[in-house]
């Protein structure tokens, strides 16, 4: 009887080794790719309401967001990596016989270091990160008129660049291989102004945005 005990619990040990080298992570290097929701934080002068409406219900306080991100951890802990963020927001006015369509395109990279206090080397792992870097925005206004009563169709845009700094942190599940990703990225922006028909205004991309991440990971 005794014997037979010691047998299962050879086995149940056995199968939890097992089951933990099956789970274990042991990655040094992570490529993702992911989309999200941006939401600014402040109001700047070009992603304001127009005033057309009373409450100002056409400002642009949302951006959809890209981000495309390698890692490299050097320990199981920290790891530094690469990472480019796209933000893309805008509103439409239209009529029978025309549309003008206003955009923001605000681009982003970072230099960023990582931090996994939670899980380093587990199937489930949570992860801080810091970033510095530069970003550029795009202010763009396309206006299409499909009678020519108007002048006709015409694009322009204006652009101009600063620094840009990144927080985050993230939930990582999945071994080597295949996984995904969860988290949330808090981005500050110091921009130049832009000036647009003469007129210097104060442009902002800061702002926080929830994502989720498809990501590969692999010594």
């Amino acid at each position: 009887m005794n014997k037979w005990l010691a047998l299962l619990g050879v086995a149940a040990w056995a199968g939890s080794v097992s089951a933990g080298s099956a789970l274990a992570n042991d990655q040094e290097f992570v490529i993702g790719l992911g989309v999200g929701i941006h939401t600014f934080s402040e109001t700047d002068d070009v992603r304001q309401g127009s005033g057309t409406f009373a409450d100002n219900s056409d400002e642009i306080t949302q951006a959809g967001m890209v981000q495309l991100y390698g890692e490299w951890y050097l320990l199981n802990e920290v790891g530094f990596g690469l990472r480019f963020i796209s933000l893309n927001g805008g509103r439409t006015y239209s009529s029978s016989v025309a549309e003008l369509k206003q955009e923001v395109n605000i681009n982003a990279r970072f230099i960023t270091v990582h931090w996994v206090p939670l899980g380093s080397e587990d199937y489930v792992r949570m992860g801080v990160m810091g970033g510095l870097g530069a970003a550029s925005y795009e202010a763009k206004e396309t206006f299409s008129d499909s009678t020519g009563q108007f002048g006709g169709d015409f694009e322009e845009s204006e652009s101009t660049t600063g620094s840009a700094s990144l927080a985050g942190i993230y939930v990582d599940w999945g071994a080597e291989g295949f996984g995904a990703r969860f988290g949330v990225n808090v981005i500050s922006t110091n921009l130049d102004p832009i000036e647009i028909a003469g007129e210097e205004l104060e442009v902002d991309g800061s702002g926080a945005a929830w994502y989720f991440d498809l990501r590969w990971a692999f010594e």
